[in-house]
């Protein structure tokens, strides 16, 4: 009996820690995305060091931590700020194929590492002939792992939205993909509490607002603001480039 009273505790134990960590979780997720909603990215690193100390190393947890990294180099991009992107982005890159390594069958990794060889990029255009050939086969394993995932149509729409016209670049284009990776994320398990959906729908009213579809653009960011509330920030972010 005592033995039974001590496996059902361990059970119970177990149970009990491994949702004190899912909360953890998610309560990381609905953190970045509440910030991301307001444009408050300052604090992102801190919630990204925070996030690192609690993770438990999992596939669930490290994807988070590279998407929110994924994220703030964005931001510094856009914001004229090329040298913490670049800081950021080699210690992103050193823990993108840690876990690369550690779940070479994820596409979101994939997927991941497609946006930081195309952040190479944005670094220095020098850096696009040795750097395309390895975007374009991260970009391909992760379309043959899983065709309908939605970082996957993200990373398509980015693509053809920075890349420049004479080199293929399509923004008209871009906003198809980035509708399509909308519309597979509300399948996905992350989707409810996560900032990605909210970055695409902004994707979308930056598209519009840059190919001159000025009935389209005013009509999905009242759509998003009406969502989330007055955005600020998308005055700035639907002029900048991430490419100099």
């Amino acid at each position: 009996m005592q033995k039974i009273g001590l496996l059902i505790f361990g059970l119970v134990l177990f149970v009990g820690l491994t949702s004190c960590g899912q909360t953890s979780l998610e309560k990381a997720r609905c953190q970045l995305k509440k910030t991301y909603i307001k444009g408050d990215m300052e604090t992102w690193e801190q919630h990204i060091q925070k996030m690192e100390k609690e993770s438990d190393g999992s596939l669930e947890w490290q994807l988070e931590i590279l998407m929110a990294r994924y994220g703030l180099i964005g931001y510094y991009l856009g914001n004229d700020k090329k040298e913490s992107a670049k800081e950021m982005h080699e210690t992103a890159e050193e823990m993108l194929d840690q876990a690369i390594a550690k779940f070479p069958d994820s596409p979101k990794l994939y997927c991941i590492q497609t946006a930081f060889y195309g952040f190479r990029i944005a670094f220095s255009i020098f850096n696009a002939p040795l750097v395309l050939p390895k975007l374009q086969k991260s970009l391909k394993m992760a379309q043959d792992l899983n065709s309908n995932e939605p970082f996957l149509w993200l990373e398509k729409g980015n693509q053809l939205f920075n890349r420049p016209k004479a080199f293929g670049g399509d923004k008209v284009q871009a906003i198809e993909d980035y509708q399509k990776a909308l519309d597979l994320f509300q399948d996905d398990e992350m989707a409810e509490c996560s900032w990605i959906p909210v970055l695409l729908q902004a994707l979308i009213v930056k598209a519009y607002y840059q190919t001159e579809q000025t009935e389209a653009y005013q009509a999905s960011r009242q759509q998003l603001e009406k969502k989330y509330g007055r955005m600020t920030w998308l005055d700035h972010f639907v002029s900048s480039s991430i490419l100099d």
